[in-house]
């Protein structure tokens, strides 16, 4: 191993031991682990990126995200470490990952066609026997996202056009979910990776469209239940990622708060755009959430833009269109809008 790359995993070792030693089993602190690894893809530094991966999995005793795993699967195929892409795959299979989701996905055209994957597919019984997924669980979760969803794509256009249509009943089904959904959570603990699985991992959890609908407008969701508090204990616990958290919370801060503002469209140009004075809030904010720094999340959110699905890091694209106003117009135009709502 090169000197520099012991180097990069002897301090993250170092970092972890210090975040653990003084924070205990806190999650925030792995997500920040997993930024040092994901800034290291960024720059094509991939043999350092997987140093730090395997340095983390294996001396950390945090259970890693699927998404983690998946990085440093297609970091291994990008260095042609088949036998190690194999390992990580397994973990995804045992995350609730199909075979055909790998074979689909281009990040790993090479990788299937050798003689590992040949063996690791034919052994995918046998890993999903040893999963730990609650299949009844994962059920009960799909179920609460058909019912979100039925009446609201019934009829075409936006959420006025199906509000007035099925309004009443659509408020009941989302008031009979959040009753099935705390009800869950309280008997079976929260629906993260281990208990419910992963079915992709470019897309969000069944029970997030459930949980946006509760954080969007409407006072009477959060009035009957704010899942507040219960998401960010779930952040801590390893639950549920913070990006998903922040995403949520988002949607009652006017401006978003810890997504922040990076991506403006004008015309046909697309600008980074992040107020300098704002940073330091962003951060803070960030911070609390077991989020990467403003600065960490702008260049991953570059690399995604112009690098879709190279690898998974989860961020949050928000896009907005400033219709010939600056952008301080269109932050007080935010205020404004949030004025009405609550009036």
């Amino acid at each position: 191993m090169p000197l520099s790359t012991k180097t990069a995993a002897i301090t993250v070792f170092l970092t972890f031991f210090i975040f653990h030693k003084n924070l205990g089993q806190d999650y925030r602190k792995y997500h920040l682990l997993i930024n040092k690894a994901e800034l290291l893809l960024v720059d094509s530094l991939y043999e350092k990126a997987l140093y730090t991966y395997d340095s983390i999995f294996t001396h950390a005793p945090y259970k890693p995200f699927a998404k983690d795993y998946y990085n440093a699967a297609v970091c291994t195929a990008l260095l042609k470490r088949y036998k190690t892409t194999g390992n990580y795959i397994s973990k995804l299979f045992l995350k609730g990952i199909v075979p055909d989701t790998i074979e689909m996905d281009k990040n790993f055209a090479a990788y299937i066609t050798t003689r590992y994957w040949k063996g690791l597919k034919k052994k995918y019984p046998e890993y999903l026997k040893q999963s730990s997924i609650n299949w009844w669980y994962r059920a009960q979760m799909d179920s609460i996202y058909y019912h979100d969803q039925h009446f609201r794509l019934l009829v075409p256009g936006g959420t006025s056009i199906h509000m007035s249509v099925y309004g009443d009943t659509i408020r009941k089904l989302d008031s009979l979910n959040n009753i099935v959904f705390r009800h869950l959570v309280d008997s079976l603990g929260f629906p993260g990776e281990d208990k419910i699985g992963v079915k992709s991992l470019f897309d969000k959890p069944a029970y997030f469209t459930f949980l946006l609908h509760r954080y969007q407008g409407g006072g009477y969701r959060r009035v009957n239940h704010d899942y507040t508090p219960t998401l960010r204990q779930a952040i801590i616990d390893g639950n549920i990622h913070p990006k998903l958290v922040a995403e949520l919370e988002n949607q009652s801060s006017t401006p978003p708060y810890y997504t922040a503002i990076y991506w403006i469209y004008e015309d046909t140009t697309v600008k980074k755009l992040c107020p300098k004075a704002q940073i330091k809030m962003y951060d803070n904010f960030h911070a609390m959430l077991g989020l990467e720094r403003v600065e960490d999340y702008n260049k991953k959110v570059s690399f995604e833009w112009t690098h879709p699905k190279k690898f998974c890091f989860g961020t949050v694209f928000l896009s907005y269109r400033l219709y010939g106003m600056t952008y301080k117009e269109y932050l007080n135009e935010l205020k404004e809008s949030g004025k009405r709502k609550r009036n």
